[in-house]
């Protein structure tokens, strides 16, 4: 007996998978809105100093973009359910990469926090201790540098294979499904 596909009127996940989509977009863009950017975002010192002076801000959008993330996760969820013929296998590899993709970007954004607040006691030291303060900050933001690339990298190819099943199924148009390729 196969599975028909489809999206179910009335399904709880379904439900909240849009729900999530659309809370998550709206976290995002609040928690992008607040960060404050420093002029060159190449040069490390001014990137700490923004962060150090608004460390407590840093940490807020920090765990914004964290819990953002995790609704854009559970929206995922719901185009991964209704997904059941043709195009679930790609579905499910994308979402299967979208929880990876989730929890590299968590653990980056909880990067935020440490960061910031070691930037505030580098600018808040003085002699032996400002330079430790300052080479544990530059460690902590090249290091959550390198986690975000990664979150990027692994978040966009799950989009990727979710944009094959969706285009393969027969619930989503096909133009949304290449429209994520």
């Amino acid at each position: 007996m196969s599975q028909q596909q489809g999206i179910i009127k009335g399904d709880t996940l379904q439900r909240l998978g849009s729900l999530g989509f659309i809370i998550g977009a709206v976290i995002l863009i609040v928690a992008n809105v607040l960060l404050q950017r420093p002029g060159d975002p190449g040069n490390t010192q001014e990137v700490l100093t923004t962060w150090g002076n608004k460390a407590g801000l840093v940490a807020l959008v920090g765990f914004l973009i964290a819990v953002g993330n995790w609704a854009i996760m559970i929206g995922t969820a719901g185009i991964y359910r209704s997904i059941t013929a043709s195009g679930a296998a790609w579905a499910r590899l994308g979402f299967y990469g979208v929880i990876v993709g989730t929890a590299i970007g968590t653990i980056s954004n909880g990067l935020f926090m440490p960061t910031a607040s070691i930037a505030a006691d580098w600018l808040a030291a003085t002699g032996a201790d400002k330079a430790a303060a300052l080479s544990v900050a530059t460690a902590l933001f090249h290091v959550g540098g390198v986690t975000f690339t990664m979150y990027i990298l692994v978040e966009w190819l799950a989009i990727f294979f979710l944009g094959i099943g969706m285009a393969r199924s027969a619930v989503y148009p096909k133009w949304l499904g290449w429209a994520g390729l």
